[in-house]
């Protein structure tokens, strides 16, 4: 009945309501740099309207 798991699992747990917050999703990398992919990974939580611009 009870065993390990075969794969690492995550999940995000919260609890009442989140705070409104934007974040980079890899506070490590560098974004927009002339060598890279030019995308940008953000998280965006209880915010209903970003504007952007580069």
């Amino acid at each position: 009945m009870f065993g390990s798991l075969t794969d690492d699992f995550s999940q995000v747990v919260v609890f009442g309501e989140m705070k409104p917050s934007i974040a980079f999703t890899d506070r490590k990398s560098i974004y927009l740099s002339s060598k890279g992919s030019r995308n940008l990974g953000v998280r965006i939580i209880n915010v209903p309207k970003v504007n952007a611009g580069v």
